[in-house]
This record gives C-alpha cells, sequence and structure tokens, in this order.
C-alpha cells in the first residue's frame, strides 16, 4: 500500500489519529504505527518526513546579498558568469540559499522573480529569505536563524559585497565580494572549502 493510500485508508477507519511533528508542529501524514523518529528509543519524535530528514542532515545556508555580488548594476544587471559561479558553489557544496538581499523587499518583486528565473535555469532554488527588519542585515540573518529548528544548521556563510561595520558580528561567516568584481573564481572557491569542511 502507498502513502498516500494509507494515510486515506488510516483518515477514514482511524479518524483523528494523524500525528503533529514534534518538531514543525504540522501533520506527519502517519499514524502510531508508521510513526517516524529521530532516535531509536522512540523519545525524540513523532517526526515529519522534513524534519527527519533536517536531523539527519543539517542544511548548510548562504545568505545571498545579489547586488555588487551576482549583479553588476541594479534591476537588469544579472551577471551570467557569476550566476554560472554560484551555481557552480552550489554544486560543489551543496547549501540552501536564503535572501538577505534589498531584492527580498515587496518593491523588487521583478528583480527577484527575474533572479529566481536565471538560478532555476542553473539549477539554483531560492530556499527562504530573512525577514525584513528596521535593525539592518545582521539582525535579519540572525532572526532567520532563530527561527529554524535547533540542530537543523550544519553552517552558514554571509556572501555579501559590504564590509560594514554592521554585519562585523558574523565575520566567522562573512565572505566579502568587491561591488566592482562580485563573484570571483577565487572567491567560489572560498566558498566551496568554507561549506565542505563542515
Amino acid at each position: 500500500m502507498h502513502q498516500s493510500d494509507h494515510e486515506a485508508w488510516n483518515a477514514k477507519n482511524y479518524p483523528g489519529t494523524r500525528q503533529l511533528c514534534a518538531d514543525c508542529g504540522e501533520p506527519t501524514g502517519r499514524c502510531e504505527d508508521d510513526s517516524i523518529y529521530a532516535d531509536d528509543d522512540r523519545e525524540i519524535g513523532p517526526l515529519c518526513e522534513k524534519c527527519r530528514e533536517l536531523r539527519i542532515n543539517p542544511m548548510k545556508v548562504i545568505f545571498l546579498d545579489v547586488d555588487g555580488v551576482l549583479s553588476s548594476g541594479g534591476a537588469e544587471g544579472l551577471c551570467g558568469t557569476r550566476l554560472d559561479l554560484f551555481a557552480k558553489v552550489i554544486r560543489e557544496a551543496p547549501a540552501r540559499v536564503v535572501l538577505s538581499s534589498l531584492w527580498r523587499h515587496p518593491h523588487c518583486t521583478e528583480q527577484r522573480m527575474l533572479l529566481q528565473r536565471e538560478l532555476r535555469r542553473r539549477g539554483v532554488e531560492l530556499h527562504s529569505k530573512t525577514p525584513i527588519g528596521p535593525k539592518g542585515r545582521a539582525n535579519e540573518i540572525r532572526a532567520w536563524l532563530a527561527q529554524q529548528e535547533p540542530g537543523s544548521i550544519a553552517d552558514f556563510v554571509v556572501l555579501d559585497d559590504d564590509p560594514s561595520e554592521e554585519l562585523a558580528g558574523l565575520k566567522d561567516h562573512l565572505v566579502i565580494c568587491t561591488s566592482h568584481d562580485g563573484l570571483t573564481e577565487d572567491i567560489a572557491r572560498q566558498l566551496i572549502a568554507r561549506l565542505n569542511r563542515t
């Protein structure tokens, strides 16, 4: 019996037995007999498949700025060479891409859609974006990290062209490009090495 058939059978014959994930609170899609747990003692769970995967393989994250990193000047200036390099980074050091750029703001919807389309053409998906807050990029990155399940992040890097004091608190995770050159082969190698060390 397929999982979807099993769920339908359970819903019909045992209404109300669907369990909620102990990590995210969403339905697990399973009943008690086929629950997923993070440990052999069945103390951590039940879990949905996504949360179990995160516990087994915590994600690596790249917080991505666009202007000066992938863009060579404004909304129309996405640079194909830089996009190709970024896709190479993701292929060689798989990581989730979280947009921390101004391009995540509502007034930049067209730019964000263009970015998503160009990344998707190269096999890269945007996983998420940082929340928009009044206290700057570093605090927005910290807020995003705080929203994640404990233990679900193995490591992260912040890829940006702004070496400001504001990001200095994240210096152990910061990889800086120059606005003029953006993402280069050297910086791509640095990102790959950084993400693959964990």
